[in-house]
């Protein structure tokens, strides 16, 4: 099962905490914006958490929470905001998200934030 589903369209940092949650021992998929990840988590088994950055070309991060919201079968898997806003936390409410992370990222934050927020299998 994956733990984390981290979407972002910035390959680098995708990649890097797709390689640092990994060495924490969590399964991780990754997807490049809100439409891909919304493919990814249909066609998938759930994940236990998205990491959701707040924008990315195609599909941002509030068309993929409204669409999430949307579909019974994905609405309850939790979703932590991954922005370098500086009003994250209204646009965590407006997202009616779990958290957020704020970038750049505090990897210790960043582990406690998933530990916290992660839905049981």
């Amino acid at each position: 099962m994956v733990d984390v589903l981290v979407v972002d369209d910035d390959f680098d940092l995708r990649d890097t905490l797709q390689e640092i949650l990994k060495d924490f021992g969590y399964e991780v998929a990754v997807a490049g914006d809100g439409r891909e990840a919304l493919a990814w988590m249909r066609s998938h088994e759930l994940p236990r958490l998205v990491l959701l950055d707040w924008m990315m070309p195609v599909c941002d991060g509030a068309s993929f929470r409204a669409a999430q919201l949307a579909d019974a079968r994905l609405a309850s898997v939790p979703v932590v905001l991954l922005t370098a806003d500086i009003r994250l936390e209204e646009k965590t409410k407006a997202l009616d998200a779990n958290a957020y992370v704020k970038k750049p990222v505090e990897l210790d934050t960043l582990i406690d934030t998933i530990r916290r927020h992660s839905r049981d299998s």
